[in-house]
């Protein structure tokens, strides 16, 4: 026996998304680059490492028309890596999820390299 799915019919209403899910996405999605070690806060002077629960504070984002976003996001780089390189991976990477999961138009991913993370002596 087979189970048919109907597609869901659309529903009236509205579906609004916080912005901090906006920048969880946005951060999960970069520290999935290899070569970024961590996410930077960027409302404190000092760079510091953000741990999991607060990553969201590392992602400035602005609502730039109806459906247009543009983001900044703060990170931490491992060291030896190409940053140029490693900012257009994380750009390309965000971009396309914040535009897929959330059927958004990212206009602009800002990169900024906060902090570089040097291995520690051996």
């Amino acid at each position: 026996m087979t189970e048919q799915q109907t597609p869901a019919t659309p529903t009236p209403g509205h579906v609004k998304v916080a912005n901090e899910v906006i920048a969880q996405i946005a951060a999960l999605t970069a520290l999935q680059v290899q070569g970024i070690s961590g996410m930077a806060d960027r409302t404190n002077q000092l760079t510091r490492v953000i741990r999991r629960g607060g990553i969201h504070k590392g992602v400035r984002l602005e609502m730039t028309g109806e459906r247009d976003i543009r983001l900044q996001i703060f990170l931490v780089a491992e060291s030896g890596k190409n940053l140029p390189t490693l900012a257009s991976e994380v750009q390309h990477r965000v971009a396309s999820a914040v535009d897929r999961m959330l059927g958004l138009n990212t206009t602009a991913v800002d990169v900024f390299f906060a902090d570089v993370r040097f291995a520690a002596p051996a």
